[in-house]
């Protein structure tokens, strides 16, 4: 878990709500070029085409 994530939670009762907002390098760090890989829509399957949608694909470079 995320560190600051950690500290919000501390001391809380079982079910208190706690709101706690991460950067993008407190959460995951930064972006890395290398690791984003984009596709043409019309190679994803028509059930996902829509925002919030998650598909997991492989090609021949994994």
């Amino acid at each position: 878990m995320f560190p600051k994530i950690e500290q919000a939670l501390e001391g809380q009762e079982k079910g208190a709500r706690v709101e706690v907002f991460l950067t993008q390098y407190e959460g995951f760090g930064p972006s890395d070029p290398n690791h984003i890989f984009t596709d043409e829509l019309t190679n994803v399957p028509p059930q996902f085409h829509q925002v919030g949608a998650e598909v997991e694909m492989q090609n021949d470079r994994g």
